[in-house]
């Protein structure tokens, strides 16, 4: 199974990340700023059918990692 890697977006802003796979941008993770900030993750549109969830919001970078890599790897 491929590697997942967090990679700096290439977006202006300062906490956002793409996760990639292979050259291919899989999901976006950045943080959410709010009244309790947590980091959201959202996986690339194109990666949509079948899988659920397509989206969540986590406590830490490395949780959003976490729940988008079980998202990505459910068959």
């Amino acid at each position: 199974m491929p590697d997942l890697v967090l990679k700096r977006s290439r977006i202006v802003l300062n906490e956002v990340y793409d996760v990639v796979s292979e050259g291919r941008a899989l999901a976006r993770i950045a943080l959410s700023n709010g009244p309790a900030p947590s980091w959201s993750w959202t996986l690339a549109y194109s990666f949509h059918e079948g899988r659920t969830p397509t989206r969540g919001h986590e406590a830490t970078v490395e949780a959003a990692m976490q729940a988008f890599a079980k998202s990505w790897h459910r068959e």
